[in-house]
């Protein structure tokens, strides 16, 4: 992990350089020392050791548009003062965060706040409109700049005549020559629009006897954070989880709950992290490729939903399990036994996509939730 820039603030009553030096050095493993100050330091963004009883005021007057992390130890009146100020803080609207500078959240709180760092200005092409089922799954373009995003809108006609000017195959159905060349118009557009990352009414597709499936599964396997279906807050939910699980992630339908065990499933998946995959057809449509993965078991994992007005976040744990394949589900599928009460899906339900990050990162979820304003549901 990169180190993140850390300052020192201390009161001249007080002669803390040395204990500052050993703190610093201590966790120099996570963060850059810059250096002990007794007055507002020039820096644009640091993680604040706060050394010192009467600082206060200086705390304050630091700058600055990111989360502020303030961390205390055990002496010199260090606490008092970080409570003191993040009070203040927090009252006029700043994100601030307390931690021990020994306590295992400051690598979590770190990675929420790089991934808001990444989060700020990203540029999300959305080609097309959400497809007409997604009838709650639909986010404004002022909701999604609130939160740092750049919506780009691009027709779905662009893409399709993108792909009209890649070179045919010599067997024009084959489905997955199809699919190298709709990858191609995708990456087109990508470069065109200098986009960070995408998500595609993709059914409008179909009718081009091709489908994004496999695109979309060779793109989030290269680190391009890709969704389906124009789906806003499920594409959000994956690039929450590629950001802070530094691996890509799987959406999908809810396809099955029982007690303890909730099944997704969609015809498209990341093929650098699966166990094994093989090509099909697409699931509704019987054109094109689908892709049929499987994935390791008893992996821990993180179900994610984001709701339509990117308010609240719905945050889930579990484990993978056995799945026994159906042909009448999209063609990967994926169980996953949880830890809380999947009920919660169907009388709470908050949209059918949910995205799966293979990693439990749900502490990192709730504090880059509150970075951006959302309210975090764990369930």
């Amino acid at each position: 992990m990169e180190r993140y820039p850390l300052v020192g603030i201390a009161s001249r009553l007080r002669h803390v350089d040395e204990k500052y030096r050993e703190i610093s050095s201590r966790i120099s493993d996570l963060f850059c020392p810059l250096g002990l100050f007794f007055d507002v330091p020039a820096v644009e963004e640091a993680a604040i050791l706060v050394m010192t009883g009467g600082t206060e005021e200086i705390v304050e007057k630091i700058g600055g548009s990111w989360p502020l992390l303030l961390i205390y130890h055990d002496s010199e009146n260090s606490l008092p003062a970080a409570i003191e100020a993040a009070s203040s803080l927090r009252k006029k609207g700043r994100i601030v965060w307390l931690a021990h500078w020994s306590s295992p959240e400051i690598p979590v709180i770190l990675s929420a706040i790089k991934a808001m760092k990444r989060i700020r200005g990203f540029r999300l092409g959305i080609i097309g409109d959400p497809s007409p089922w997604l009838t709650y799954s639909r986010s404004s373009d002022e909701d999604l700049r609130i939160i740092g995003i750049h919506p780009v809108r691009i027709s779905i006609e662009a893409l399709i005549n993108e792909y009209k000017k890649v070179e045919m195959p010599r067997d024009s159905k084959d489905g997955v020559e199809n699919a190298k060349r709709m990858r191609e118009a995708i990456n087109k557009l990508i470069a065109r629009e200098k986009l960070d990352g995408i998500t595609i009414r993709c059914f409008d597709l179909l009718p081009m006897g091709v489908t994004a499936c496999l695109a979309l599964s060779e793109l989030n396997s290269a680190g391009i954070v890709a969704g389906c279906e124009g789906d806003v807050p499920a594409f959000l939910a994956m690039l929450f989880g590629y950001l802070l699980s530094e691996k890509p992630t799987f959406m999908g339908n809810i396809s099955g709950i029982d007690e303890k065990e909730v099944v997704l499933a969609h015809c498209t998946f990341p093929l650098s992290i699966a166990k094994r995959y093989k090509f099909m057809t697409h699931f509704e449509s019987g054109i094109g490729v689908g892709v049929a993965a499987e994935v390791e078991k008893n992996v821990k994992v993180t179900l994610i939903r984001i709701s339509d007005d990117l308010k609240r976040i719905r945050i889930m744990k579990g484990v993978t399990d056995e799945v026994k394949w159906r042909d009448d589900l999209c063609r990967t599928q994926i169980k996953v036994r949880m830890e809380g009460d999947p009920s919660i899906m169907i009388k709470k339900p908050m949209g059918n996509h949910y995205v799966i990050s293979f990693a439990d990162i749900s502490r990192e979820l709730c504090y880059l939730a509150d970075a951006l304003g959302m309210e975090c549901e764990i369930a």
